[in-house]
């Protein structure tokens, strides 16, 4: 009993300056959630339909079902993980932060901008994902976290080097993704605010047949998921090309991660 009641202890997380705020963060976030929710079920009578005439949604149950069941669910789990210190409580308020922000990243690129509430849920969730950085960690995590953004650095500083590291470590495709990832997740928050400020291409035509005015709430959805399977025809290219010329012996997933990297670090130029 004794060795249990020790190791139970000992997997706590230890107290965090974090850990309040972000807890009171996520049970407010939850109990709108539930309440938007239970009201959007409820018929949402105060809420005009003419904000779905360009989705495929007839009234407000799904969205609602969703907002109540998926955010509501994760914001109060999260909550309670962070409140009561749990072993997975930096995961979980990750966790609930990101379904936050891609709520309302979808809702935005829907329905376009058409409250102050939606800024404001934009930057609880980013608050959100700030503060669960400060929960502590588990030893893996930071030791992944440590080695992601030093490959990050080196990638800039030594990238034949850094490459080189890489491709021995088992880690590598972890990372790789991760490297992706952070860089579709940071182009969609630039379509995301395209959309809030009712933006529009202008100066070059859209390779896409999609209206101009609304290109950019269709292109929120098309990035993350083009971006990813872009990802993976270059890599089995270049994996291709190289066993076909003899210029390189890696595995398909050496490519991948290394590509991940070089894709991410090459997009800060644009």
């Amino acid at each position: 009993m004794n060795h249990a009641a020790i190791s139970v202890v000992s997997s706590t997380p230890p107290a965090s300056a974090a850990r309040w705020p972000l807890g009171a963060l996520l049970a407010f976030g939850a109990c709108n959630a539930f309440g938007g929710g239970w009201y959007g079920l409820s018929g949402a009578s105060g809420v005009p339909k003419a904000w779905l005439a360009h989705t495929p949604f007839q009234d407000y149950f799904v969205p609602s079902f969703v907002l109540l069941i998926v955010v509501g669910g994760a914001l109060g789990s999260a909550a309670l993980a962070v409140l009561l210190r749990a072993a997975f409580a930096r995961r979980a308020a990750f966790a609930a932060g990101g379904i936050l922000l891609a709520w309302i990243v979808v809702q935005v690129a829907i329905i376009g901008y058409v409250s102050w509430l939606q800024p404001t849920t934009l930057l609880a969730s980013l608050l959100v994902l700030i503060l669960a950085s400060g929960l502590p960690r588990s030893k893996a995590e930071a030791g992944s976290a440590r080695a992601f953004f030093s490959y990050y650095r080196g990638a800039l500083r030594a990238p034949r080097a850094t490459f080189d590291a890489l491709r021995a470590d088992p880690r590598r495709l972890r990372f790789g993704t991760w490297a992706l990832a952070s860089n579709a997740a940071l182009y969609t928050l630039v379509y995301l605010f395209l959309v809030m400020g009712n933006g529009r291409p202008t100066v070059f035509k859209p390779w896409l047949a999609l209206p101009a005015e609304s290109y950019y709430r269709y292109d929120a959805f098309l990035l993350a998921p083009s971006m990813f399977a872009g990802w993976l025809l270059a890599a089995g290219v270049v994996q291709l090309f190289g066993k076909l010329t003899g210029v390189a012996s890696g595995s398909f997933e050496d490519t991948l991660a290394v590509l991940g990297f070089s894709i991410a670090i090459a997009s800060w130029s644009t």
